[in-house]
Formats: structure tokens, sequence, C-alpha cells
């Protein structure tokens, strides 16, 4: 975590500040708050439990300097910093404890990463994901390629390189080493990695990254994209594999059929020959006209239909001053739950009050808890 002492808000207060060298620059660029807290009022229909729950959660990001800050052809250095969390320790003394910085050396097109996370990878093809409505519940389903990814353990230092052409491509070049002038014992080793993105062409994904690790877990991989956009659907192919001959591949289709109604599909392939499929129907208010729908299967192993997975949402719906939501998630024949609830916002600036009941699972006979919540979110 790192710590910054609380006069650095007082900074953000004042405006702007110049460097010694170079030109003033704005400071910051941008900062972002968010937060929430609520009561939540609740009886468990299975124990008989009852009574309050609090919670609170609070996100700050703030860009004290970003690339676009270094105009076209200069030079200048950046930092982003994001996952704050404000906090009073012993004698009242307030810190900042931040634990996504992102520190860069820019040159003109060419941008030089000191700090932050720098990890040589290759996971092009890992997994599509279909989110649900996490807000109400939703559990989403996560269609793998049981590909390997080319990155055996976590850096503990390193350099990342991007160099961008406008409007053609993205070069990147990066090298982490496991241990450092600090450690003390294991063997050196290095992970490694040059990859380069296509911007050249209107609507065209392409990309290939090479990347590789010495030492103990030595190891080379290569990956790739190749995708378009086509209005009426877009295709997008992954693939990986490194050169011990493990591989995944993961094809996603998605296809706006008319105004209102998309399809997409996912399938994923990996070594061991396993093929996972998932689909996601997605209707909204402008075919439906009361509520949106969203319908997602997936099998993640379409020899097992047994182990299918299934989840059906339906949000938006409105029901004079509150809003109906509900949903249904089955896996397999071991988990079957139920969510039905209203939501109440507008009566009170920043603040909406919710009605939920929600099973545990109905697989098990277990009936679940009714809920009254209490949220302000800004």
């Amino acid at each position: 975590m790192k710590k910054v002492a609380l006069s650095v808000l007082a900074l953000l207060a004042v405006g702007s500040m110049a460097f010694a060298a170079g030109p003033a620059i704005a400071f910051p660029a941008t900062a972002t708050v968010t937060g929430e807290g609520s009561v939540t009022l609740g009886y468990d229909l299975d124990t008989g439990y009852y009574g309050f729950a609090n919670a609170a959660s609070a996100d700050v990001s703030l860009s004290f300097l970003t690339d676009a800050s270094v105009s076209k052809g200069e030079q200048g250095g950046t930092i982003t910093i994001g996952n704050i969390d404000i906090s009073a320790a012993n004698g009242g003394v307030w810190t900042i404890d931040a634990d996504d910085a992102v520190a860069k050396i820019v040159f003109g097109d060419l941008a030089l990463k000191i700090a932050g996370t720098i990890n040589p990878s290759v996971d092009y093809a890992g997994s599509t994901e279909f989110t649900a409505d996490a807000l109400y519940g939703g559990v989403g389903i996560t269609i793998a390629s049981m590909a390997v990814a080319i990155d055996p353990q976590a850096s503990i230092g390193g350099l990342e390189a991007v160099y961008t052409i406008k409007d053609v491509a993205a070069i990147t070049i990066a090298l982490a080493n496991l241990l450092n002038y600090t450690s003390t014992t294991g063997d050196q080793a290095f992970e490694f990695a040059a990859g380069v993105d296509v911007t050249a062409v209107k609507n065209l994904t392409l990309g290939a990254t090479f990347t590789g690790a010495t030492g103990a877990s030595a190891a080379m991989g290569l990956g790739a994209k190749v995708g378009y956009d086509a209005t009426i659907v877009n295709v997008q192919a992954k693939v990986d594999f490194d050169l011990a001959g493990d591989y995944g591949v993961i094809l996603d289709v998605t296809a706006p059929v008319i105004k209102g109604l998309t399809i997409a599909s996912a399938t994923g392939l990996g070594s061991d020959n396993v093929i996972a499929e998932g689909i996601k129907l997605s209707l909204t208010k402008d075919l439906l006209m009361v509520a949106d729908l969203s319908v997602i299967y997936g099998l993640y192993d379409i020899t097992d239909i047994a182990a299918d997975r299934l989840y059906v949402s339906l949000t938006g719906l409105a029901a004079g001053p509150a809003t109906l939501y509900a949903n249904f998630t089955k896996i397999a024949d071991t988990t079957l739950n139920a969510r039905v609830g209203a939501e109440l916002a507008g009566l009170i600036e920043n603040v909406k009050f919710n009605v939920d009941y929600s099973t545990k699972n109905l697989a098990d006979d277990e009936m679940g808890v009714v809920t009254v919540k209490a949220t302000v979110a800004f």
C-alpha cells in the first residue's frame, strides 16, 4: 500500500503547480469519487434470525497528470492513483492508502511505465464473460478455453514501453524480474513480452504477442487475436499457445438482430479437448416496451448437458413509482435460486429503497431471506 499524506488533498484544492523543469502543467487532471452506505433489515426464513446490517464502500481515482497532459512532442511524467482508502490513524493523522498507482515517463509517442503492474503475459483467449445483473445478485457465466497463460510467477519489478503510431498501431515491449537487488534467496529469473496491436483499419481487431520466462518456470508462448465489426455482426477470434503444446481458442460472435434484440455466443476450446459454449439473449425495452430481459445459457463441456447453467433476468418493469426486478439461476441440478424485488428511487435525493426476497437454494429446500434496505449513493 502506498502512503500519501493528506496534504495531497490540499494540493488538489489549490488547483495547479509547476515543476522545477519544464512547462507548468494543470494539477490535477481528473478526480473521481464514488461511494455508498446502506442499512438493511432482514429476516431469514430458514433460521428465524433477524436484525439490521450496515455497509459502506467508497472508491477514489486521481489522475494527477495524464498522458494527454504532455503536449505532442514534449516530455513529462504522469501518475494515476486508484483504489484509494482514506482513514484516520492513531493521533488523528489522516492517511490515504492507494494500492493501484501507475507512473509513466512520456516522450511524445513513447510512454515508459516505471511503476504499477508490470506482468508480461499472453492471455488473449483466457475466457469470455457473459455478465449478469450484479446489482440484483446475478452470477453470470464465464466461458473458458482452458488455455494455459504464459505467466508463471508474479514479478516484483520491471519496465514496460508502449510506442504509439497514431491511427496505425501500438507496439509494447515489457521486461520484468522475479527477483531483484533486495532479494536474498532464490534463482534469478525474468519474464518478457513483445506485442503489437494494429489500429490502421477501422473496425478491425488485429494483434499478436510473444512472451516467455527464464529460470525454473521457463516457458515461451504466442498469442494472436483477429476480428471485425461489420455492424450486423461482430466476430472476434483469439488464440494462445505455448511451445509445450498447450493451447486455447475463444470465438466470440455478437449480432444485433433488430433494435432491442442482441444475440451473443462464445465458444471455448482448449488442449484438454473440451468445448465450452455460452449464449446470451438480450431484449430491451425498445422491443419489449415494458422491461429488459436477459437470458444466459452455458455449458462448460458440451458433452455434459446435466452440468448446464441458466440465468434469466427481468429488470426495469415499472409499477407506479417503483421498479420491479426478478431473476432465476440454475446451476446443474445442485443449485436453484430465485430473486424478486422492488426498487424505489427519487423520493429523496441520492437515496433509494429496496424490498427484496431471495432464496438460498431451492434445490436444498432453503427458503431464503426477506430484506428491506435503504441506500445512500453518490
